[in-house]
């Protein structure tokens, strides 16, 4: 669900056209995911035998969820705020978002698999180089929003384009999401 939600988003920003109708879906995306998280959380009261601790299995769902509820405030605040066109940046940072995704969406399927556990390392790097890009964009934006406003140039324009800048969100929930991958993988190997 991350994935697609991240493709949406990515796709919604790089073409902008359509917006409320992809918003919807976001939104449709996000309630899909947080049936998911229902179901995840009913099955693990259901069963005994997991590959995971019940826990573990709770905190990467969370975070997932997280990452597409955050996808989702973004896309509606394009909406609310009546954001005419993305700048730049929001672009490369939904694409960033969409990279990271991308690698945890590689990744979480090895943590269920001991002997591929060692693999999960390079994703995790991976998503950690994506998240310093994602800083760098970001702090590239401010930059330049804060010389748009020193020179006169329209400011609630600017902040309107600013406000699309909140996938930074997303990424900052994926981070998490890293974190948590790291530290499953650890102690998963600790105990194999």
């Amino acid at each position: 669900n991350v994935l697609e939600a991240s493709r949406l988003f990515y796709a919604l920003l790089s073409d902008y056209r359509n917006v409320e109708s992809r918003v919807a879906q976001l939104t449709e995306l996000e309630h899909r995911g947080d049936f998911i998280v229902h179901e995840i959380m009913d099955l693990l009261s259901h069963t005994f035998l997991t590959p995971l601790e019940g826990d573990e299995i709770r905190a990467l769902t969370s975070s997932l969820d997280d990452v597409v509820d955050h996808i989702e405030a973004a896309a509606d605040a394009l909406l609310l705020y009546k954001v005419e066109q993305p700048i730049p940046e929001a672009i490369q940072l939904a694409r960033l978002l969409l990279d990271m995704a991308e690698q945890v969406a590689m990744a979480v399927p090895m943590i269920a698999d001991t002997k591929r556990l060692p693999e999960v390392h390079k994703y995790t790097v991976e998503i950690n180089r994506l998240e310093n890009e994602a800083d760098r964009v970001h702090r590239l934006a401010l930059a330049a929003w804060s010389r748009s406003v020193a020179t006169g140039s329209s400011y609630s324009a600017g902040r309107r384009s600013l406000r699309s800048l909140r996938s930074l969100r997303s990424l900052r929930s994926l981070r998490s999401l890293r974190k948590r991958l790291t530290a499953v993988r650890t102690s998963l190997m600790c105990l194999g």
